[in-house]
């Protein structure tokens, strides 16, 4: 509980702080995404049904600090699913300390909100995370910690490569191409033959097309997940696609 009020704290601060006078520079912008399979670090996380995500995020001007609200809505088997249904709450800093070099840190909120006692650390989990980004070097490599806090069926430590680069413009449109690997620090038993596995727990690569109408970007997105351990995903190869549509609230 002394954790959820500290995160919930200081999410409040920065909200309130984009309000202020001197927050004039402050940026609201949306999105709104449909994913064919809502995976997350290698996880079905509804089962390989679809979702609907919409989000909002605030950036405090040029300072660098973000926050974020993101939800997610299973499309399908509702009676089912409903009880997967879930908000993020991100508060974020990120900001060039050298050149070429851009380091990220953060708090992170996730919670199943439609079940019972939806607060408790079975249905909610708290993380903290930081890393950094080469965006001057080849295909932009970089990598992040995450680190869980929930002792009752969180992921500890979780570790994610990435890397990321503009293959060609077709018709004055980027085709972008996205790899990335995550390495899970805690052991998932593995319920076929009680064994416990750690390691690899997702590899994917991805291609987006950004396309932009009038003040809108509209961005279709597909990805091939494999995932190496079968306590996390018996499925070891996923395809799976998003469309997303994003604008600007306020600036």
């Amino acid at each position: 509980m002394r954790k959820q009020r500290l995160f919930f704290a200081v999410f409040a601060i920065l909200m309130m702080v984009s309000l202020l006078p001197f927050s004039a520079q402050a940026e609201v912008t949306w999105d709104a995404s449909a994913v064919s399979d809502y995976m997350f670090r290698g996880f079905h996380n509804i089962g390989g049904r679809p979702a609907f995500q919409p989000s909002a995020m605030w950036t405090i001007g040029e300072s660098g600090l973000m926050t974020k609200a993101w939800f997610s809505w299973a499309l399908a088997d509702r009676p089912h699913t409903a009880i997967m249904d879930e908000i993020q709450l991100i508060a974020e800093w990120n900001g060039l300390v050298s050149e070429g070099v851009n380091l990220t840190g953060g708090l992170f909120y996730l919670g199943y909100y439609t079940q019972d006692g939806w607060s408790d650390p079975y249905s909610s989990t708290y993380e903290i995370y930081g890393g950094m980004t080469f965006v001057n070097a080849p295909y932009s490599p970089g990598v992040m910690l995450f680190w869980d806090f929930n002792d009752k069926g969180g992921n500890g430590p979780y570790i994610q490569g990435y890397a990321s680069t503009q293959l060609l413009e077709a018709s004055g449109v980027p085709v972008i191409a996205n790899a990335s690997v995550g390495l899970m620090g805690q052991e998932w038993p593995l319920i076929v033959n009680g064994e416990d596995e750690k390691g690899v727990s997702d590899v994917n690569l991805g291609v987006s097309m950004p396309l932009e109408y009038f003040e809108y970007t509209v961005t279709p997105s597909f990805t091939a997940t494999f995932v190496p351990m079968r306590s996390v995903n018996p499925d070891h190869f996923v395809f799976w696609g998003r469309l997303s549509v994003s604008g600007r609230l306020l600036k």
